[in-house]
């Protein structure tokens, strides 16, 4: 029996133009806000779409040549393709290949190809000191198939699942946390997330921000 066909996003986030940005992040939030196929989406359709109004509204204010403005417009700009780019991911692996399910978030489809696995967990998580005393450098072993990492730390337990509360989700394997408090033990983990889904979390690792 032939196995069903697996369907990856298309992903053209690099080659889309501002207003392109603004009208796929307006489609994606009308198709999967409040939608049951779309449980939890990463990141949420509320600060998705607040992301949106003030990419909106920097680009208005930048259509005058101010540099400043302009500025302020491209930062934004690059923070709603990392949004977009996460969301992607997302879609992937809540679809698990399912082109329908792809459809109804407002994405579109490649090629259909063979299933791609789950990642196994990153490796090679380092932490190190930087020159701010509230500051820590977290990387982990670079992998070209992945699409975003998500580093987790917490200063409680993290034995307990509820105490990791802090995280950031980005697109290179290498993360600077800062707001730490000083002499304080933290401990970081960080997972991986493919076209094929999203993998265990790494061995944790403690530090001290100094």
């Amino acid at each position: 029996m032939d196995k069903p066909r697996y369907h990856l996003v298309r992903n053209r986030l690099s080659r889309l133009s501002s207003l392109q940005l603004l009208t796929l992040a307006s489609l994606c939030i009308n198709k999967m806000k409040d939608n049951p196929l779309f449980p939890n989406p990463t990141p949420g359709m509320v600060e998705l779409e607040e992301a949106k109004e003030e990419f909106n509204e920097r680009y208005k204010l930048a259509c005058n040549g101010d540099r400043l403005a302009i500025s302020r417009r491209n930062t934004q700009e690059a923070h709603l393709r990392l949004m977009m780019l996460q969301l992607t991911a997302y879609v992937q692996a809540i679809s698990n290949g399912d082109k329908n399910i792809i459809f109804a978030s407002g994405m579109e489809c490649r090629n259909p190809s063979s299933t791609p696995e789950i990642p196994s967990a990153p490796t090679g998580v380092y932490v190190k000191r930087t020159a701010k005393e509230d500051t820590l450098q977290v990387t982990c072993k670079r992998d070209k198939n992945i699409r975003t990492w998500t580093f987790e730390w917490t200063d409680q337990d993290p034995a307990i699942e509820k105490n990791w509360t802090q995280s950031v989700t980005l697109t290179t394997c290498k993360a600077t946390i800062s707001g730490l408090v000083p002499y304080i033990p933290y401990t970081f983990r960080v997972k991986a997330m493919s076209a094929g889904g999203t993998s265990n979390f790494s061995s944790s690792i403690q530090a001290i921000p100094a």
